[in-house]
């Protein structure tokens, strides 16, 4: 949104987005993550206590899919204590305390993304969010894409064979390490019984249905060598290794649907994955 100049056609689509969603979004990666890495800890080593927190799969804000949780859960903290204090002060009010609340979190996404200067609206509504720190991320994480490229050029017998092993490999020291560690730690574990065997760290992570999209997808793009890489491939692989595990139809564009369906991730996952919006009412049928 943030590129697009005119006023008018930012408008356009933003009534498009809310019709469709209600600024409805899925949790982001870093919380797919999170839990599913304390699973297979749990699996191993028996609970946690305490154990992470909850969260909402699917919930409402712009600031969920940037992955800024806190402020999300900042937001809903207000939304509760309020409703707690009108249900203790006059609680025939607390129905339209919602409806009045609710508004207001349409008011913010349709100015976030009306614009027209959408980066003075940005910094103005969601003074904890900041986007270019989060563009930043995401720059560097596709420069760690292009190098693993570059690597793969450098060594074409690569791309055959064990490629996915070599995606893996990166994708777990890039993504899942630095949170596995946290979580061992919080334990009093070291995890080293996970890489004795290269077959052993493979089955770990295979055990978690967003590494196994992840790394499915990135490989499928690997292995191609006439695919440019660009920032909306980090965007993708994010949203379906998000998607496709845990929901049964995910509608994306038909390159991306291309991928998810060739490689059999979807058929893996069960999943249903279609660039068809038409062919959204034969499946729901």
């Amino acid at each position: 949104m943030a590129k697009i100049r005119q006023e008018y056609q930012r408008y356009d689509l933003r009534q498009v987005v809310e019709l469709l969603s209600e600024y409805r979004v899925v949790v982001s990666p870093v919380q797919v993550i999170d839990r599913e890495i304390e699973a297979v800890l749990d699996k191993s080593y028996g609970p946690n206590v305490p154990g992470l927190d909850p969260v909402q799969y699917i919930d409402r804000g712009w600031v969920r899919a940037l992955g800024a949780e806190d402020y999300a859960a900042d937001i809903e903290a207000i939304r509760a204590r309020e409703v707690d204090r009108i249900a203790s002060l006059a609680p025939d009010g607390v129905e339209l305390f919602e409806e009045i609340f609710q508004g207001f979190q349409f008011f913010k996404e349709r100015a976030i993304l009306d614009g027209p200067n959408w980066a003075a609206r940005r910094e103005s509504l969601v003074p904890y969010v900041q986007v270019a720190d989060i563009a930043r991320i995401m720059d560097a994480r596709l420069k760690q894409e292009l190098s693993l490229r570059d690597a793969f050029d450098l060594n074409p017998s690569c791309r055959r064979g064990r490629i996915r092993d070599y995606v893996m490999t990166r994708s777990v020291k890039d993504d899942y390490m630095p949170i596995m560690a946290v979580q061992l730690a919080r334990r009093g574990r070291d995890g080293l019984e996970f890489y004795e065997t290269r077959e052993r760290m493979r089955e770990l992570f295979d055990s978690m249905p967003g590494c196994d999209a992840m790394v499915t997808l990135k490989t499928m793009y690997h292995r191609n060598v006439e695919h440019r890489w660009a920032i909306n491939d980090i965007y993708d692989i994010d949203a379906l290794s998000v998607a496709m595990p845990y929901c049964d139809i995910v509608l994306t564009d038909g390159a991306v649907a291309n991928q998810a369906n060739t490689s059999q991730l979807a058929d893996r996952l069960d999943v249903v994955v279609s660039n068809q919006l038409d062919s959204l009412w034969e499946i729901l049928d």
